[in-house]
Parts: structure tokens; C-alpha cells; sequence
């Protein structure tokens, strides 16, 4: 495992402003994990096109639905875990400074394997 290059280490983060100043890393998930008490993961059938998106420091989170991110992580991502048929990917995203509760994700570079 080698971490990207590019990628700051925000475990002193403290803001969304503190994430303004660049470009940052966040994971992208499309399906679900499951568990042993609610389920999910390969007994779950995928029905929807919910993402779930967070940063390492997870200042920023969210689930939003969007159908062609959604493809783009089931296509290219790989694997949550053994246990189930998640699959995650990596994306380069930036906040959006009229509204630092939206971000802009950068599709163009896809990044694998995070040790988060």
C-alpha cells in the first residue's frame, strides 16, 4: 500500500474552511456493506443509486443520489470487503465556495487502494 502522493493528511482538520484552501481526497461508496444486524452486503439487492461520500478526517459527509456516479463507482471501483458487494473508489474533490456545503467532484482521476 502506498498512499497518493497528492493527498495532505487532514487528521488535524477542524473545518470545511480548513478544507477550502485545496483540492482533497474523498471516498465514494456505491452499495452496501450490511452487517450482522441490519443486513445488506451480498444478500442486499441494489435498487438505488445512493452514494455515500466522506473525507478521512469525515468533516466532509453525505449519501446523495446520483445515477451516473453511481455507475461510475460500480464499474471502476473495487470491493469493500470479501464480506460484501459494496464498491468504493477515490475521487479528488473540491469545496465550492459560495456554498461550503456542496462539493465538486473531479472525475477524471480515479485513485485506488487508501488505507481509509
Amino acid at each position: 500500500y502506498q498512499p497518493h502522493p497528492s493527498v495532505p493528511n487532514y487528521k488535524g482538520t477542524k473545518s470545511k474552511k480548513d478544507l477550502l484552501k485545496s483540492i482533497f481526497l474523498v471516498k465514494v461508496q456505491a452499495g452496501s456493506e450490511g452487517n450482522l444486524i441490519s443486513g445488506g452486503g451480498l444478500a442486499d439487492k441494489i435498487g438505488e443509486t445512493n452514494v455515500s461520500i466522506y473525507d478521512k478526517s469525515r468533516i466532509v459527509t453525505g449519501t446523495v443520489e446520483h445515477e451516473k456516479l453511481f455507475n461510475l463507482v460500480r464499474q471502476f471501483g473495487k470491493l469493500g470487503s470479501e464480506l460484501n458487494y459494496s464498491k468504493k473508489i477515490f475521487l479528488f474533490a473540491k469545496i465550492i465556495k459560495k456554498d461550503i456545503n456542496n462539493i465538486q467532484l473531479q472525475t477524471d482521476k480515479l485513485v485506488h487502494d487508501q488505507n481509509w
